[in-house]
């Protein structure tokens, strides 16, 4: 599991100062190495992750994280923006690390869409190709 953090935020004054500190997380328990190594000599293992970009509670920082398979195991707000309520444990955003009030950003890359059936249309539609756990 990868897992980047960069933080894009400070404050001098009023006035906010931005600056691009980007930080790789290679802090990944073995179990989890094992199992992603797992996942890559399954046949039905598909190379191209889902990468959800998350705004951290901070409301500054961000965190990329790479799903290989799904469920994912983590409950969504029903509106706009897109908040994690629940991680269920044992699942692949359990071990992602994945927390309570984290907000999506990004899929894939894109701007989540300006609607929440659009954007729960587009994470659905991602999910469906991936590894079932």
């Amino acid at each position: 599991v990868k897992i980047a953090t960069i933080r894009r935020c400070g404050a001098m004054g009023s006035v906010a100062i931005c600056c691009a500190e980007e930080k790789v997380n290679e802090d990944v328990d073995h179990e989890t190495m094992i199992a992603e190594v797992a996942m890559r000599e399954d046949p039905a293992f598909i190379s191209t992750p889902l990468v959800i970009t998350f705004l951290l509670p901070d409301g500054c920082s961000t965190r990329d994280v790479w799903f290989y398979e799904s469920p994912l195991g983590l409950d969504f707000s029903m509106r706009l923006p897109m908040r994690v309520k629940a991680v269920k444990p044992g699942f692949i955003g359990d071990h992602s690390k994945v927390q309570v009030g984290w907000t999506i950003l990004r899929i894939d890359g894109k701007p989540v869409p300006g609607s929440f059936d659009h954007a729960l249309m587009m994470l659905q539609m991602r999910l469906q190709g991936m590894k079932r756990r």
